[in-house]
């Protein structure tokens, strides 16, 4: 795995699940910081920041 997905659909919600199921592969650890640019779909990386890593 590269670390680049592509996004099916570009909302805001969709990418926050897409980056949920994303990281939820990796361990907590493993997984420090995340880059967003400030496109209208990353609307949501406040909700993203406080999202459990499972």
């Amino acid at each position: 795995m590269n670390g680049i997905l592509k996004a099916l659909r570009r909302k805001g919600k969709a990418m926050e699940d897409g980056i949920g199921t994303a990281l939820s592969g990796f361990p907590p650890k493993l997984v420090k910081t995340i880059t967003c640019d400030q496109d209208p779909e990353f609307a949501n990386w406040r909700r993203i920041e406080k999202r459990p890593v499972p």
